[in-house]
C-alpha cells in the first residue's frame, strides 16, 4: 500500500461493500487509482465490488490484475 489515504479509502470501499453501497465503493476505489494507479489492493477490493454485484468476468479481470502488480500482496498484508 502506497499510502495512509490509499488504506483508508480501501477501507471505506470495503465498509460499502459489506453493505452493499456499491456505487459509493466504486467512487472510493477509483480515488484510490486516480492516486495510485499500481495499487494491487485497489484492483483487488474492485474485483471484490464486481464479485458481489455477479459481473464474474470484471471481477476475475480486476483480481488477475491485482495479481500481476504484487503476487505477493496477500501473504505481505497477512504478515504485517
Amino acid at each position: 500500500m502506497k499510502n495512509d489515504n490509499d488504506k483508508a479509502l480501501l477501507g471505506m470501499a470495503s465498509l460499502q461493500i459489506k453493505y452493499k453501497n456499491f456505487d459509493k465503493a466504486n467512487s472510493f476505489i477509483k480515488k484510490v487509482l486516480k492516486i495510485s494507479p499500481n495499487n494491487a489492493e485497489a484492483y483487488n477490493s474492485l474485483g471484490m465490488l464486481y464479485l458481489e454485484n455477479n459481473q464474474y468476468e470484471k471481477a476475475l479481470q480486476n483480481f488477475n490484475k491485482s495479481i500481476e502488480l504484487n503476487p505477493w500482496w496477500p501473504s505481505e498484508s497477512a504478515n504485517t
